[in-house]
């Protein structure tokens, strides 16, 4: 799981999940610091889960019943869902009140 750059405690699989769903900002548990989910990994999240479902339930059918399309296509969905926050890398994003990052590493320590 991706760890925050001030501490180095990993952020919860939750708050990765939140974060690349609702497309905002994760601050860090521990130590308060923000960070942002880079782009190519915002772009490699909706590969991960929206490509799969799309592709299984509205293009190659290899099902008969249309039903039976659409229950894979949410399962392939489902589980890169699950899968995605481990692929998911955070960039500080420096800001007021939150001190320094070398303050924050050796507060920890």
């Amino acid at each position: 799981m991706t760890p925050c750059n001030c501490c180095n405690q990993s952020f919860r699989w939750v708050q990765v999940l939140a974060t690349n769903l609702f497309f905002s900002k994760a601050s860090c548990e521990n130590c308060g610091c923000r960070h942002k989910v880079y782009f190519i990994d915002r772009f490699l999240f909706s590969l991960i889960t929206v490509v799969p479902l799309v592709v299984f339930s509205s293009l190659i059918y290899p099902f008969e019943n249309h039903s039976l399309n659409i229950l894979g296509g949410l399962g392939l969905f489902i589980i890169g869902l699950m899968g995605a926050p481990f692929v998911s890398r955070y960039k500080y994003i420096p800001g007021k009140g939150e001190g320094n990052a070398a303050f924050h590493r050796s507060d920890t320590t």
